[in-house]
């Protein structure tokens, strides 16, 4: 190729001749720099020195003053005097000390001249003063000045001595003056001899420019001129520089440069080739970008996975690539190797580095089947020989089916096939984290759950029975847990409960509500034609941080004998580190206590009343008891009762509860009395004979006697209930059917038990002024027993805004410790008394 001349511009600031030129400009505004530092400290020297000289000539003046005129100084008669001389107009003494020091001196009384060399318009300037800030400094405060001062119009270097007598008063000020002119005179001379020499260095130093200038830019010019055509990719050009001094050596490097860059341009071009040709036909979804991430590659497969073809995408940037799969412009997970996305960390379920490449995980819920895609993603960064990153490469693989068989299996391995909820090795784990969280405080507790008697549905109607019983008990089980509590099967009749953040109280509640559900149920099989009574026996331990999960199934599980030895059908509590045979002991002991009590009359009665809503008095009394220990500490039903029932004592205490509630209503006889009878006893033939012969011996009023049942008790064996209720209702005696609304309760057996009054189970009745929930679940059950012709009654009545809203959903009756707390016979005027309430 022919020769291309470049046109040079004179005013591109980039080139060497400018640089030269910025450099040279420097070091003529530096050499300016100097020169005038070096006049300035011409001109301070010489004034300093001027300073000097006028200091030594006042002392010689002085000395000279002394000689001729020995004394003291004096004020004689308004004159200024040295020893006898006055002094005022002689002016002898001050021309000889000029004439002597060529410079200007001068006498002052006080700071008035009146003896002096210095002539204005012909005449000596007697009579004239010196400055004020002179005056100030000299005669106010007795000091030596000296520096430049204005001394009748002219500048001088200046010398001012106070005069003193002999008494040390300031009388007068000696002066020595030099003129400034011949200071600056002396300055101006030394300005014009570096004025001179500045000159003729400039001219120097341009003729440096212009040689520079002339030898070496211009081939550099050239160098570079032909360094841009390669930069430009231009590899055919040769380069050609005729210098060959350095400039020459490098274009020669250059030149060889080209050659080099030229074969590997080539060699470049033909494995880019064919690593096109092996990406083309990768099985996984493949694409390549630059370093302006511009696709440059997109493979077979990737255009199947986008739906997006090559001719569509290939040489497009801002993110082309993302938006063949997300529908939008934006960073993936590629676009790491060129900045840091915070946001790209956040799109991803699983991103690792290793060796420069990333690995992630993706899940896509809008793409594919219900359960979404997975992708398995890896991106590589691309470099050029010399290390500079050039592009990137990332391949897509759909990994949904894997990912389904890893959670199918995982599944699997986690969960109960039959129940389809967690397994032991679930709540194994589950333990294991439970116990951390317990470390940092947070507590929870274990049940281990056993069904009573399940070997004889397996015996008796086969294992698919069984299968179908425990299906049933499973779902019984989760609705009467709460969403966060941890359900499991650990195999056979045999479940575990783990409650979160459950203290020992509040595990005990969980298990009697669980207990009580299954014991007041029937589990029914229709296929099968058959329902069951089954029980639960639950054994409880809690959770704690230094405890390993065998331990803690081990305690568990140990609580769960105990309860099944204790007699089925009950729940045991055992602590780490307590006595395990403890449980045993104090469930005999309890046994003997209840035995003991039966024997020695060693049971109590206490009276509640139930308090009408609307008229505020009351209508009847509840009969509850209470059991004293041989010490006479009374012990509450919640811990001798449920003792009772698993050992069959409760129809002895019914039959003495009931004998004396007669005897009470017997002494007062304007007293009702509402009797609670247990499960075990409702049904019973011989209780329900003794209580008829009990009323006719004692003249007692039938309708003075109520009883309290349990709507779950009622229903468990319903129609000999109803039997039993219609005997007892037919000679005069009333019914209430107690904790109504929960457990398996129906509204259709209302309809079919003969009861007078429905009391609504406490738990709705506690904040029903707060609780929405509660106050509807009341309010229909308030219908419900009106449209029966059934009185209601509302338990655990606390505070007076409950009592409002009960008033004003109008519920008949209430009974609370609000209304009237139980009381035994002897306290107060009657059982339970309290003042009814007038004003409700």
């Amino acid at each position: 190729m022919g020769k291309i001349r470049q046109k040079v511009n004179l005013f591109d600031f980039h080139t060497i001749r400018w640089r030269i030129t910025l450099v040279i400009l420097v070091v003529i505004i530096f050499h300016i720099a100097t020169i005038l530092w070096i006049t300035r400290q011409v001109h301070i020297n010489a004034t300093q020195a001027a300073l000097e000289k006028v200091k030594g000539d006042l002392q010689m003046g002085e000395a000279l003053l002394d000689a001729h005129y020995p004394g003291d100084w004096m004020l004689e008669n308004g004159k200024l005097c040295k020893g006898n001389v006055c002094m005022n107009n002689n002016n002898l003494i001050v021309d000889k000390i000029g004439r002597m020091t060529g410079n200007t001196c001068t006498v002052f009384q006080g700071d008035v001249r009146i003896a002096t060399n210095i002539m204005r318009d012909g005449s000596r300037a007697i009579g004239t003063k010196v400055s004020k800030e002179v005056a100030q400094v000299v005669l106010g405060e007795g000091r030596e000045y000296w520096g430049e001062a204005e001394v009748v119009g002219i500048k001088y270097q200046t010398a001012y001595k106070p005069i003193k007598d002999s008494a040390g008063k300031n009388i007068g000020i000696f002066y020595m003056g030099a003129n400034k002119q011949y200071v600056d005179s002396l300055f101006r001379n030394c300005l014009w001899n570096v004025g001179a020499t500045f000159y003729l260095n400039l001219l120097m130093i341009v003729s440096v420019v212009w040689v520079l200038t002339k030898s070496l830019v211009r081939p550099v010019r050239e160098l570079v001129h032909s360094a841009n055509r390669l930069a430009r990719g231009d590899l055919d050009t040769k380069i050609v520089v005729k210098a060959q001094d350095e400039i020459g050596y490098i274009a020669k490097a250059i030149e060889r440069m080209r050659k080099e860059r030229k074969r590997s341009e080539e060699k470049l071009r033909s494995a880019h080739q064919q690593l096109l040709n092996i990406i083309e036909f990768l099985p996984d979804a493949t694409f390549v970008i630059d370093q302006d991430r511009r696709v440059i590659a997109w493979n077979r497969a990737v255009e199947e996975m986008s739906g997006v073809g090559k001719e569509e995408i290939i040489g497009k940037g801002d993110y082309a690539y993302a938006k063949a799969f997300y529908n939008e412009a934006r960073p993936i997970l590629i676009d790491l190797f060129f900045f840091d996305y915070p946001e790209i960390r956040g799109k991803y379920n699983y991103i690792k580095n290793k060796e420069k490449t990333l690995f992630a995980e993706i899940f896509f819920p809008e793409r594919g089947d219900e359960e979404g895609t997975y992708w398995w993603a890896t991106a590589s960064p691309l470099f050029n020989d010399e290390g500079k990153l050039v592009g990137a490469i990332e391949s897509i693989r759909d990994i949904t089916e894997q990912k389904v068989n890893e959670k199918r299996l995982e599944y699997l391995a986690t969960h109960d096939s039959l129940t389809s909820i967690p397994n032991r090795f679930f709540l194994e784990e589950t333990l294991k984290r439970a116990v951390a969280r317990a470390k940092r405080g947070r507590k929870s507790a274990l049940l281990l759950i056993d069904l009573d008697n399940f070997k004889m549905v397996n015996d008796t109607l086969g294992h698919d029975a069984g299968d179908r019983l425990l299906l049933s008990l499973t779902g019984i089980l989760r609705n009467n847990l709460r969403e966060e509590d941890f359900l499991a099967r650990l195999g056979g009749d045999e479940f575990a409960v783990l409650l979160e953040g459950a203290a020992a109280e509040e595990a005990m509640v969980v298990a009697e509500k669980l207990r009580r559900v299954i014991d007041e149920s029937e589990l029914c099989l229709v296929m099968y034609r058959s329902c069951f009574n089954v029980s639960l026996s639950i054994g409880i331990t809690l959770v704690e941080g230094d405890m390993p999960p065998s331990r803690i199934l081990a305690l568990a599980d140990t609580a769960l004998y105990k309860a099944k030895e204790g007699g089925r059908n009950r729940i045991a509590f055992l602590r780490n580190g307590e006595d395990e045979t403890s449980h045993f002991s104090e469930t005999n002991q309890m046994v003997t206590l209840i035995k003991g009590a039966l024997k020695e009359n060693r049971f109590v009665l206490y009276f509640q009343p139930v308090v009408s809503i609307e008229g505020g008095h009351i209508i009847h009394y509840e009969v509850l008891v209470r059991m004293k220990d041989t010490e006479g500490e009374l012990i509450f039903p919640n811990r001798f009762i449920p003792v009772a029932e698993r050992f069959g004592l409760m129809p002895q205490i019914d039959r003495w509860v009931v004998e004396s509630s007669l005897k009470v209503l017997a002494r007062s006889p304007d007293k009702k009395l509402f009797i609670n009878l247990s499960g075990v006893s409702l049904g019973d033939e011989d209780l329900l004979q003794f209580i008829k012969q009990a009323v006719g011996e004692n003249n007692i009023d039938p309708s003075r006697i109520g009883f309290e049942i349990t709507e779950t008790a009622a229903v468990k064996d319903l129609s000999r209930a109803e039997n039993w209720i219609s005997e007892l209702r037919k000679i005069g005696c009333r019914f209430s059917l107690d904790d109504f609304g929960i457990g398996f309760s129906s509204f259709y057996y209302l309809k079919i038990l003969p009861v007078d009054y429905i009391k609504i189970d406490g738990s709705f009745i506690r904040n029903v002024h707060q609780e929405n929930t509660h106050s509807a679940l009341v309010q229909a059950i308030n219908t419900v027993a009106q449209t029966l012709s059934k009185k209601t009654v509302a338990e655990f009545v606390e505070n007076e805004e409950d009592l409002k809203k009960l008033q004003e959903l109008k519920v008949d009756y209430a009974q609370g410790y609000y209304l009237g707390r139980p009381e035994p016979e002897e306290c107060g005027d009657a059982p339970g008394s309290k003042k009814p309430l007038k004003d409700h």
